[in-house]
């Protein structure tokens, strides 16, 4: 993900200009893969980066002109994301697939969940189904209950694919569920594997907290 020096940060003007610099490298058949897939991550990066300036700024739109050009980018930035969204439901290869998932996940918008949903399905190979749902990652920071009401079907699903059903627990646990969701899952899991590796994720987890407690 592109990021900048805090006193370093571009406008909303210019990273405008710099998304539609990027848009010909990746709108047409891609004559160099990894060129285009840097490209479609940057691009994600670059329309988070937007969103993000103009809803820092609109606290400090007083005047009326001030608060019609915040929506005038507000409303470009959902062009852009609607063009990422395009692809993705144009998209025919499982590559293709995933690297637009990441980039969607750079940007983290709500208003890409159903899409992320449908790609969340059982029609979709297993590598598209788990990278739609780490890309509720980002979501998870918006809204955690929508993010984990979507998750948590394909947790307890016990027919699930395993790869699926660890992802959606990543998921899950990024949207902070209470302890006695998260023992009751535990508790009523038939997998045992899966049991294991839920527990010795959560161990990771607290062992890497506890080690930055104890650094402070």
């Amino acid at each position: 993900m592109i990021t900048w020096a805090a006193d370093k940060v571009p406008s909303a003007i210019v990273i405008e200009k710099m998304m539609d610099d990027v848009i010909p490298a990746v709108e047409g058949k891609p004559e160099k893969l990894q060129t285009y897939h840097h490209s479609l991550l940057c691009f994600g990066a670059m329309v988070r980066r937007y969103v993000h300036s103009e809803e820092t700024q609109l606290h400090q739109c007083v005047r009326e002109s001030d608060k019609k050009v915040h929506r005038y980018h507000i409303m470009n930035s959902r062009k852009y994301e609607k063009f990422l969204e395009s692809k993705l439901s144009e998209a025919k290869k499982d590559e293709e697939k995933v690297i637009l998932l990441k980039a969607m996940a750079n940007i983290g918008s709500m208003k890409s969940l159903t899409q992320l949903q449908q790609l969340m399905s059982a029609k979709e190979s297993t590598s598209v189904r788990v990278q739609a749902v780490y890309a509720l990652k980002s979501l998870s920071y918006q809204n955690r209950m929508k993010v984990l009401q979507t998750v948590h079907p394909l947790l307890l699903n016990y027919n699930e694919e395993s790869e699926v059903r660890a992802a959606a627990f990543i998921i899950a646990l990024h949207c902070q569920p209470s302890f006695t969701q998260m023992r009751r899952m535990l508790n009523n899991e038939p997998d045992r594997d899966f049991k294991t590796f839920t527990v010795k994720f959560m161990k990771n987890i607290l062992t890497l907290r506890l080690k930055e407690f104890e650094s402070r």
